[in-house]
């Protein structure tokens, strides 16, 4: 249990990281309320924790005193790795809980309520080795009248063991008759026969293995046809019929969800004249009993069960893992469908006052200031968005709204006041060209005409620039020093104005025909060349805002 709460709880520590990682990196509204979700996520994993320890608590007190005997008692067996959990019932076995046989240590488990507990605290005694178990399930049709409930308490602790561990545990089913009554006994051991089970065991299972045993019976009963147990065969043959009706009364209940690998029939057990077994055989021979027999002695599995029918427990660091990385896609999912969310959200409120304008312009209305300043900030939001990166609310590769900047600028260009024409001459004054000047070494390693990585950090400024002065035409001029031949230099000036260019008008959705290039090469310096200062000062990209209006209009 301890293993189990350990696992548990990283788990749990995990999914709230994870929760609150998807909530204050992805979830759009005021930091209040992302810390008051975060804060309510915490408390959840708080009584959640407390929920399982407490269960748990109740949980390690079931068969405490059981487990105390066993624990006691598994220090005077040899060690094994291979465990047989026997589960049975019958009291009058006694002797020691714990016993050893064919290489396995049996586990003796009187109570099916029991079960849990010391399954669970036998496998964190053994929780940094490998574990072979397996289950013995007796059912003593001779001896007890209540059979059918017996084997449904049994079973349902099974499942519940199975979905408790996450494990899936082989199932052994022997079904004990009284002594001697199968064949002559050799020796001490009990005469064993077994049907195994290739799959989950069900309806069909069960009556071919009634089948196939009084078919066995017949052969045995015309070998010792002399023999003084042929009655006993006879009355065998009959009562397995009817165990076989309460066999079934579990097949739509529990068997096909248990692994069961075998079920088998042992010589060995006590008889009661109130037993089902005997109960059916009064009715069926009118008034014949099974034959007394006694025995106290606890009979194991015989090893070539245990070498083929025994799993080993599961990996714990391999099942947390898998469900670390179960946690992690599930936090993705979340993170995208806050993303999602977050995205249409934007694109809808983009539409809506794309709607709002258009809607204005049919009208043939003026249009409202305020709807275009909308347009306005939804342009300018969406070009910083596209300059500086996307905000982590709308990561996870959902973000669309980039399309909308052409539909956004060609709207607002309609509400550009168109110039009224006139007669006179007018004489317009031209504006003074805007020179900016980059150092080439920041956007080029040397001799090369490739932009650096990290060149946009210069670039979003003259960018900026740009944007200031929308009605101008853009000269872009390379230029270098006089180290190396004029003509490379002049081939290489242009190529470094036309590199400058195509990232203004990728980054910025501004027409190419705004744009000119022009490379001079070396041929006008703005400084000596003679000194390394005056290189590099000639060793620059020169980009020139000329307006529009440097002509005079008639």
């Amino acid at each position: 249990m301890k293993s189990e709460r350990f696992n548990f709880l990283i788990l749990l520590l995990f999914s709230e990281l994870t929760a609150l990682y998807a909530v204050l990196t992805y979830m759009e509204g005021s930091w209040p309320k992302k810390i008051a979700i975060s804060i309510l996520f915490v408390l959840v994993g708080v009584v959640v924790w407390s929920f399982i320890c407490k269960r748990a608590k109740n949980y390690d007190l079931i068969g405490l005193d059981e487990w105390e005997k066993i624990q006691k008692a598994l220090r005077n067996v040899e060690k094994t790795d291979t465990y047989v959990l026997s589960l049975n019932d019958d009291q009058s076995f006694f002797g020691s809980p714990v016993f050893s046989k064919s290489g396995a240590t049996h586990v003796l488990v009187r109570n099916p309520e029991h079960l849990h507990s010391i399954a669970s605290n036998l496998l964190n005694v053994h929780f940094k080795t490998t574990l072979a178990l397996s289950i013995e399930l007796s059912v003593f049709p001779a001896l007890h009248h209540d059979v059918a409930i017996r084997l449904k308490d049994w079973l349902r602790n099974i499942l519940f063991l199975q979905k408790r561990l996450g494990i899936v545990v082989p199932v052994n089913l022997i079904i004990h008759t009284p002594a001697n009554i199968i064949v002559p006994k050799q020796g001490n051991e009990a005469v064993w026969y077994t049907f195994k089970l290739k799959e989950r065991c069900n309806e069909s299972d069960i009556h071919k293995f009634v089948e196939d045993f009084q078919q066995a019976l017949a052969t045995i009963f015309l070998k010792y046809k002399n023999s003084i147990n042929n009655c006993n065969y006879v009355l065998l043959s009959q009562a397995l019929t009817c165990l076989e009706s309460q066999l079934m009364k579990q097949s739509d209940t529990s068997w096909s969800y248990i692994n069961m690998r075998s079920i088998s029939v042992v010589a060995g057990g006590e008889t009661n004249i109130h037993s089902i077994w005997n109960n059916c055989i009064h009715e069926m021979t009118g008034g014949l009993q099974w034959p007394s027999a006694s025995s106290s002695k606890l009979v194991g599995s015989p090893k070539e069960l245990l070498s083929n029918d025994a799993i080993y427990k599961r990996n714990m660091v391999v099942d947390l893992g898998f469900k670390i990385l179960s946690i992690i896609s599930i936090a993705f999912i979340l993170a995208s469908a806050l993303s999602a969310y977050n995205n249409s959200q934007l694109l809808g409120r983009l539409k809506q006052h794309i709607v709002t304008f258009e809607t204005e312009r049919n009208n043939k209305k003026d249009i409202d200031k305020q709807t275009i300043e909308v347009l306005k900030r939804d342009l300018q939001l969406l070009k910083k968005y596209q300059l500086e990166g996307i905000p982590s609310t709308l990561g996870v590769g959902l973000y669309r709204a980039n399309t909308y900047i052409p539909l956004l600028e060609q709207l607002l260009a309609t509400t550009q006041p168109m110039p009224q024409p006139t007669e006179k001459r007018l004489e317009v004054q031209p504006k003074k060209a805007v020179v900016l000047t980059l150092d080439s070494l920041a956007l080029f390693e040397t001799g090369q005409y490739e932009l650096k990585h990290n060149a946009n950090k210069a670039l979003i400024s003259v960018l900026k620039v740009i944007e200031d002065h929308p009605d101008t035409q853009i000269l872009i001029e390379g230029h270098t020093d006089n180290v190396g031949n004029s003509k490379a230099n002049l081939q290489l000036s242009e190529k470094r104005a036309l590199a400058v260019r195509d990232w203004l008008v990728i980054s910025s959705n501004l027409p190419v025909t705004r744009f000119a290039i022009k490379g001079y090469g070396d041929i006008k310096p703005v400084a000596d060349n003679a000194t390394e200062v005056g290189k590099a000062k000639n060793r620059r990209v020169e980009i020139i805002l000329i307006p529009n209006e440097i002509m005079t209009l008639e």
